[in-house]
């Protein structure tokens, strides 16, 4: 460690230790604290820097603020996050950070004192509930507005911590149009699907979360009605709407938070991470009388749910059906496997793949349809997140939008393939 990191660091747990605090239990932060921590970093840096000119230091009053943003705020971490267009930010070690911008990482100028200082702000940033130390040395949290914190301590990581803090796409404030890894057309699309009141399968892929694209159709729901719109998140961290009903689950739980978001008055339900007997909460739900699986909306009774859109941990269509399935089958809802791929069937109008890029970014990798007995039917597929797209056909779900007053022009899609 460089003369000046141990330096920063010794002060540094000098101040919390005149505050009476600690790395596991910051400092309140008051005008007198505050007053009194700065005349004490600047008083110990002034001796410090006056014993040893050599030391590559800022002088003791630039040295005192940095310092106090440590113990009182989120460090070097308090300006990059109050800045909207921060996408990720990657701590190497206290003293290496980089920030990405949209551009690619930068090396910031300036890191932490020391270990503690990192520790002590990703505390402050997820809340006094996060357990993360030499005790639980890896970290995989997400903050209410969507921010994914992964890392791991210093008792697993020797010259780090190692963190990587990356936030989610400015979609979740703007819908589709600002989901840039999702084609136009392919965007359009799920617009008019949605318009028309059809229902959505989302299958995230190995290395993808979803919580990006689901994000934005979450805004484009609250479009019609915020009021009607549920959203039940198990695990995950999607960012709603204001206005929505949200409910968070544990994974693999969600039966009592969609029966309660149903019972609540919510017409359209998204839930992400569905699975295992929730899935049949959702089912038993519907609008559409239990009998008559291929009912139009003009056929539903009043009250339940009338749209979905279902985010399943799942690699392709099949197996997001199957899923479903099975998750009818621990409802109750017999064991006519056949009888329920129907069902599941004709309650879902388009199904999302998702893959990744080179980059990083989730991008759609299939746009498909089941037929009436469940048969998956492809619209536009392509091996990767990278390669070019092949059409198959047009939707078949584009008469019942026409039936229902939305229009769309299904040559866009066939365009993304090219001539």
């Amino acid at each position: 460690m460089r003369p000046e990191y141990a330096v920063r660091a010794a002060v540094f747990y000098e101040l919390l230790s005149d505050l009476g605090a600690g790395p596991d239990h910051p400092p309140v932060d008051g005008e007198k604290q505050r007053k009194a921590a700065r005349v004490g970093a600047k008083r110990r840096l002034a001796v410090i820097a006056r014993n040893d000119p050599d030391l590559m230091l800022d002088d003791p009053g630039t040295e005192a603020e940095h310092l106090l943003t440590e113990v009182f705020a989120l460090g070097p971490l308090t300006d990059i996050l109050a800045d909207a267009d921060t996408r990720e930010v990657l701590i190497r070690s206290p003293q290496r950070l980089y920030v990405d911008r949209g551009h690619g990482r930068e090396r910031l100028e300036r890191g932490f004192s020391c270990p503690a200082a990192v520790a002590m702000a990703l505390h402050r940033l997820a809340g006094s509930h996060l357990q993360w130390d030499a005790a639980a040395p890896w970290l995989d949290h997400r903050l209410a507005d969507g921010t994914h914190l992964r890392g791991a301590d210093v008792s697993v990581a020797p010259d780090g911590p190692v963190v990587v803090i990356q936030r989610p796409n400015q979609a979740g404030t703007g819908g589709l149009s600002q989901v840039g890894a999702v084609p136009d057309p392919v965007a359009e699309y799920l617009r008019a699907v949605l318009a028309g009141q059809g229902s959505v399968m989302l299958c995230v892929g190995d290395r993808c979360e979803g919580t990006e694209l689901l994000s934005a159709l979450a805004h484009e729901l609250a479009k019609f009605d915020v009021n009607e719109l549920g959203i039940v998140r198990a695990g995950s961290r999607i960012v709603p709407p204001r206005g929505a009903l949200v409910l968070d689950a544990e994974p693999g739980l969600t039966a009592g938070p969609i029966r309660l978001a149903i019972q609540a008055g919510s017409t359209r339900l998204l839930v992400h991470r569905g699975g295992g007997s929730g899935l049949a909460s959702i089912w038993a739900g519907l609008a559409t009388p239990p009998p008559d699986p291929k009912a139009r909306p003009s056929d539903r009774r009043s009250g339940g749910v009338e749209q979905i859109v279902l985010g399943l941990e799942v690699g392709d269509p099949e197996a997001g059906l199957t899923t479903c399935v099975e998750g009818l089958v621990l409802g109750g809802f017999g064991r006519e496997r056949e009888a329920l791929r129907e069902r599941v069937a004709a309650a879902i109008d388009v199904v999302v793949v998702l893959g990744r890029t080179a980059r990083g970014d989730e991008s759609p990798i299939m746009l498909a349809e089941f037929d009436a007995q469940g048969g998956v039917s492809p619209i536009l597929s392509r091996s990767s997140a990278d390669d070019s797209w092949q059409h198959h056909r047009e939707p078949a779900f584009l008469a019942e939008l026409a039936q229902r007053g939305v229009t769309f022009e299904a040559s866009k899609l066939a365009g993304l393939a090219g001539p």
